[in-house]
């Protein structure tokens, strides 16, 4: 627990102040707040209510000299075991999807499931997301890594977006200003998205479902279900697959503390009790040179790794 009268405790007492809507938790376990089920402390952990509120909680923590990070739903990351330093973002509210034009241009808040998106636009006769089906996370964390399948990616039905900036003042930036590239973009500094705009086509929803479902059953069968992971690990490396190359160097089903490399698929690593992010980030090490010694190959990481390794109170327990 954070006392009174600490610099985080500060910070929420202004960010109250300053009229704030929405939650904001001090000392907020990442653990909770990730699909990894892994991770240490945020210091200051918020869900604004909209995006005046978002601009009031980025305007405080620049002028207070903190990072903010913005996590989504907690997919595609791994918290380290110190937890995060700073402030810590959900856009859970920014839920809303609000139709732009009867042809099918949509705006979608980017605390939206990736995947609850395409179901809601096929059951509305709209197609060109059937590719999200069982893509975990948020349409925001969707734009950050241009999520995709060999099927679609989100950069093929974007418009524009719209960001908050560190000084609260908000823009909207067309797609080519966003550098979307194979898991990747190049968002602008230090912008936070809250909505995206995006257009997509009639279609018949019986077949629009059809090809959603078969979809999800070939994934299903190739992924882990029912056992905390992150999502794909690594991105595939030029004509090549990231799994086959890990199970080939021997490490599908191999283990580091309570951390496992999916026997399913080997490019998942899942949380098979009580890891720790320390035991991810081992078999992940380990991986990472066994791809370059063996196939030359650098494994370039899919997944985001936040936040430190030791906690500030094991710091100072350290040092007595």
């Amino acid at each position: 627990m954070t006392p009174v009268g600490c610099p985080m405790a500060d910070l929420k007492s202004r960010i109250v102040s300053s009229g704030f809507r929405g939650e904001l938790r001090l000392g907020e376990p990442m653990a909770n707040r990730t699909t990894f089920k892994i991770g240490g402390p945020a210091d200051v952990f918020a869900v604004p209510a909209d995006e005046a509120n978002l601009a009031v909680l980025a305007r405080e923590a620049h002028e207070a000299g903190l990072p903010v990070l913005v996590v989504g739903d907690g997919s595609n990351l791994l918290v380290r075991d110190g937890g995060i330093r700073g402030v810590v973002v959900s856009l859970a509210r920014f839920d809303g999807i609000e139709p732009l034009s009867p042809r099918g241009a949509f705006r979608v808040g980017a605390g939206v499931k990736y995947q609850k998106l395409a179901y809601r636009m096929a059951e509305e006769g709209f197609a060109g997301l059937e590719f999200a089906v069982r893509i975990p996370g948020t349409v925001g964390g969707a734009l950050v890594m241009n999520a995709g399948t060999p099927e679609g990616e989100l950069k093929d039905v974007l418009l524009a977006a719209a960001f908050i900036f560190p000084d609260g003042s908000r823009r909207i930036l067309l797609k080519e200003d966003l550098g979307l590239g194979y898991r990747s973009s190049r968002l602008p500094a230090g912008g936070i998205a809250t909505t995206i705009d995006v257009l997509l086509s009639k279609g018949d929803p019986d077949e629009i479902r059809g090809r959603m479902n078969w979809l999800a059953s070939e994934r299903r069968s190739k992924q882990p279900q029912g056992v905390p992971n992150a999502g794909s690990i690594y991105k595939n490396p030029p004509g090549d697959f990231a799994g086959r190359l890990i199970e080939a160097a021997g490490f599908k089903g191999r283990r580091a503390g309570g951390a496992e490399v999916s026997s399913v698929h080997a490019n998942f690593i899942v949380n098979a009790g009580g890891a720790r992010a320390a035991d991810v980030l081992a078999l992940m090490d380990a991986i990472e040179r066994t791809a370059a010694e063996r196939f030359g190959v650098r494994l370039e990481r899919e997944i985001r790794v936040v936040g430190e390794d030791v906690s500030p109170e094991s710091r100072v327990r350290s040092s007595e």
